[in-house]
């Protein structure tokens, strides 16, 4: 009888993605922030879990097959997981804000240096969770984690309010989202039993059969500055126009300037000692206050200069003229200490 000779059937890699990602919000309770979870945010983070859980092998370490580290950049990644890079961008912050990934950032800020990433499984940062599930025809939630994996939820089963009670509760649903956006309530326990209605969790819209739909967010400044330089041709810039409901280049371009101005706004320029603030310097990084290649400030006379224009504007306490003609005061009177010392390059001997 003629021997079985074994054969080796290559199979292709696939990604394992934690079946609790398919709640539809989780909640930080920490904080109260609400992540709302799209098929990007699992996509994205199988990919990233899958790699590093790969090159972190003791095994593919020994063989030669890896150095241990996990580095990639973020364009190499939104051609990956097949997005934008805007959208990788924000599911990537996304995912850091759950604590699911982080990342060390290249001391040269240039385009296409690699971050190393950490990826941590969902079961190592859980209890800092509460994830929230659609909910089903027959009223129970789309997932249910802890009947599945065989734990007892701690306590029972709610029974699902009329129609008429919820008229009458003296503080309606509404209070309990606590926000316009419908941000669900974050003292909730993370076994907390879901298997009742989620009408309270969701908001009145998702009572009535219509998902609330919220407004899409502004991107970080850096984007926002790259596409006021780069225009149309930066990677990301019609995208980003769409989700704002905007086609045209002109108004894509109005549309992001004036994002870039809000974002601007919202940072502190110096700090209570005069000291031009690391935020208002890496939101000017680009192109205009030059950077050493150990990210340090190359011109901190410029960086001081346009910091104190920048505020002046904000003030607006003097005319056009008057902060043009005062440039060069500012200028020079710039001194090492206006600028955080670990952004001043090191001294040449």
């Amino acid at each position: 009888m003629p021997e079985k000779t074994e054969t080796k059937v290559i199979k292709e890699p696939s990604l394992i993605v934690p079946k609790r990602l398919t709640a539809h919000k989780i909640v930080v309770k920490s904080t109260g922030e609400v992540i709302e979870i799209t098929n990007d945010h699992r996509i994205i983070y199988g990919h990233l879990e899958d790699q590093f859980r790969s090159l972190t092998n003791p095994k593919n370490i020994a063989a030669g097959r890896s150095n241990g580290h996990y580095y990639d950049s973020d364009e190499n990644l939104a051609i990956r997981n097949g997005v934008s890079k805007y959208t990788f961008k924000k599911v990537k912050k996304d995912l850091k804000t759950l604590g699911l990934i982080d990342w060390k950032t290249p001391k040269a800020k240039k385009s296409g240096h690699a971050c190393e990433y950490f990826v941590k499984h969902l079961l190592d940062v859980d209890h800092t969770l509460e994830l929230i599930y659609r909910e089903l025809p027959n009223g129970q939630p789309s997932y249910n984690y802890d009947r599945v994996s065989g734990q007892k939820t701690k306590n029972k089963k709610a029974a699902k309010p009329t129609n008429e009670a919820r008229k009458n509760d003296g503080k309606s649903d509404q209070d309990n989202i606590g926000k316009p956006s419908g941000v669900p309530p974050v003292d909730a326990p993370v076994d907390v039993d879901l298997s009742g209605s989620n009408d309270s969790l969701m908001g009145a819209d998702a009572v009535n059969g219509a998902e609330r739909w919220e407004t899409p967010q502004r991107a970080d400044i850096d984007d926002l500055m790259c596409w006021r330089e780069e225009g149309a041709s930066g990677f990301g810039f019609m995208e980003y126009g769409e989700e704002h409901g905007e086609t045209d280049v002109d108004r894509i371009a109005a549309l992001i300037d004036q994002h870039y101005l809000d974002a601007l706004n919202q940072i502190t320029i110096f700090d209570e000692k005069g000291v031009v603030t690391e935020s208002f310097i890496n939101s000017a990084a680009h192109p205009r206050i030059d950077r050493n290649d150990d990210g340090s400030v190359r011109n901190y006379s410029y960086a001081y200069a346009r910091a104190k224009t920048a505020q002046a504007y904000r003030d607006g306490t003097a005319s056009p003229q008057d902060i043009s003609n005062s440039w060069s005061i500012w200028f020079d009177a710039a001194l090492p200490r206006h600028i955080p010392a670990h952004l001043l390059p090191e001294p040449e001997f």
